[in-house]
């Protein structure tokens, strides 16, 4: 398959009274053609900051440092008016919050329209007819009705296959997912979940899927990117991931996933608070937590190795073997 985007060395700070926080740090990964990366973590852990580099999205107080190759560009070297042009055009994303992402005075359709006048000069009339084919493409029932409605008038998961539509309008290369079924019920979601792979199967589009739920990310990701305090500690395949962790964070996580046979027991938690995240902290960022920790934690930071084909840690031990 090939690649699309590769992003290198990405690293995200905010100023703060207390200094620099570093929200992302030394971030590596590639994506490919109709790939789908389950990006995990919990809350805080960059997931959503890194992306919002990349579409240069950060708060005014952000900087983001590295490379974002999409193709041959660097998105985050491209003066504000060139970004516009790529967003929507190669690159989209779709957000959690579709009351907030959609303008309640527009009718559906318009909305639709407008990405695919904006970026491709189509002429309004005919952006229209191909705003009605995609809600039909993202399973809307009777499309050319609902291209006239206000988002009021649509149920939450008809608002986000809105929202997924209007991300495609322009068949961009890489699409981005934040959350974007938290706030529906499990039968939608599965909807929405399949529709995502369904949609960038057809059209070969790079899918990142953020989320802190691995079994949902599990569902329909071909690969996975596990991070914590805004570092990479594991990166696999979703089987590998699932049959193999390597990483103590990545058990943990699993370990305190609730089972759907296990009805009774103390859910398993991951001890202690995440870290400051502070600009020039010494170690890994995990070892306060870390079952595994030795004295060199405290003062060497691991980086990312391969320890199997397609599986890379980022941990100083071994722990390889089925998860407990």
């Amino acid at each position: 398959m090939p690649r699309i985007m590769s992003v290198e060395n990405l690293s995200v700070r905010f100023a703060s009274r207390s200094g620099q926080i570093e929200v992302v740090k030394d971030l590596n990964f590639d994506l490919w053609t109709g790939q789908v990366l389950g990006l995990v973590g919990e809350s805080g852990s960059g997931k959503t900051q890194a992306f919002l580099a990349i579409m240069g999205l950060l708060a005014r107080n952000g900087r983001a440092e590295g490379r974002a190759l999409l193709g041959d560009v660097d998105l985050l070297q491209l003066k504000p008016r060139a970004l516009n042009r790529m967003r929507g055009r190669e690159i989209a994303m779709v957000f959690q919050d579709t009351a907030a992402a959609l303008n309640p005075t527009l009718r559906i359709g318009i909305q639709m329209a407008e990405v695919l006048a904006l970026h491709h000069a189509v002429p309004l009339p005919q952006a229209e007819l191909a705003a009605i084919d995609m809600l039909d493409m993202v399973g809307i029932s009777d499309p050319e009705r609902r291209a006239r409605c206000y988002p009021h008038e649509l149920s939450g998961g008809m608002r986000q296959r809105v929202l997924i539509g209007m991300a495609l309008m322009c068949r961009p290369k890489v699409l981005i997912a934040d959350e974007a079924t938290a706030s529906l019920d499990a039968t939608v979601q599965a909807q929405i979940l399949t529709l995502f792979k369904t949609v960038c199967d057809r059209l070969g589009t790079a899918l990142v899927l953020i989320t802190h739920d691995l079994s949902l990310a599990a569902s329909i990701a071909d690969r996975m990117m596990v991070m914590y305090a805004g570092q990479a500690v594991e990166i696999a395949t979703t089987d590998a991931l699932f049959h193999d962790p390597r990483h103590p964070y990545t058990r943990g996580l699993l370990a305190s996933t609730p089972a759907a046979t296990v009805t009774r027991g103390k859910l398993y938690t991951i001890p202690g608070p995440p870290p400051r995240l502070l600009e020039g902290e010494r170690g890994c960022r995990f070892n306060p937590r870390c079952p595994h920790r030795a004295a060199h934690c405290v003062e060497l930071a691991p980086i990312l190795r391969p320890v199997a084909l397609d599986h890379q840690v980022a941990c100083h031990f071994d722990i390889g073997g089925a998860s407990q």
